[in-house]
């Protein structure tokens, strides 16, 4: 099993590998749009940014070049926190996704990051949230959902600050690129007011 780490090192020294595992990274985890509403504007508009910033870091499994299990973390001054954790399905329960939260565990250089579950997902990380001890600390009903419930551990979700809106045809046609080259509406997205 191969581990890639990506974050601000990996854009400045191969800005060409790291656009092409950002596309895959979101490819392996579209069918959250499903599950957590504007994810895909999420991604683009705070993900890519971050990680470029150095605010990120994505932990990439991959098995016979294929992803196999994605962690992307949160690591600033502010909070430490496993933003989205999966286990591509048909690799799930094969121990996977343990050596994946010790590596994010590892990452992020704390054994309390916060982390957020779906209700619809509660079930399947049970086993691991009891393995590393994570304490719930809240439950907050439709926060990313209507009539869905997320659960926060190790610490109470936090409002972020809004997403600027920018158009997806700007990017959804051309390769990842540089945060400067992608213009919102009335500001530069990476203007940091997050």
């Amino acid at each position: 099993m191969q581990t890639i780490i990506l974050n601000n090192l990996t854009f400045i020294q191969t800005p060409n590998e790291f656009n092409a595992l950002m596309k895959s990274v979101y490819k392996s985890l579209e069918l959250l749009n499903d599950e957590y509403p504007d994810f895909e504007f999420w991604y683009i508009n705070k993900v890519i940014s971050e990680t470029q910033l150095g605010k990120r870091s994505i932990i990439v499994k991959k098995y016979n070049k294929e992803i196999a299990a994605i962690s992307i973390l949160k690591n600033d001054l502010s909070e430490k926190k496993i933003s989205t954790f999966r286990v591509i399905e048909k690799y799930q329960y094969l121990g996977i996704g343990s050596i994946l939260m010790e590596e994010s565990l590892h990452c992020l250089k704390t054994i309390h990051p916060k982390i957020t579950v779906s209700e619809l997902r509660i079930e399947q990380f049970n086993k691991l949230l009891r393995k590393f001890d994570f304490q719930l600390n809240s439950l907050n009903k439709n926060y990313y959902r209507n009539d869905v419930t997320e659960f926060s551990f190790n610490g109470p979700i936090e409002k972020e600050s809004p997403i600027i809106p920018c158009s997806l045809q700007q990017i959804s046609n051309r390769s990842i690129v540089s945060i400067s080259d992608i213009k919102c509406k009335e500001r530069h997205f990476c203007k940091r007011d997050f």
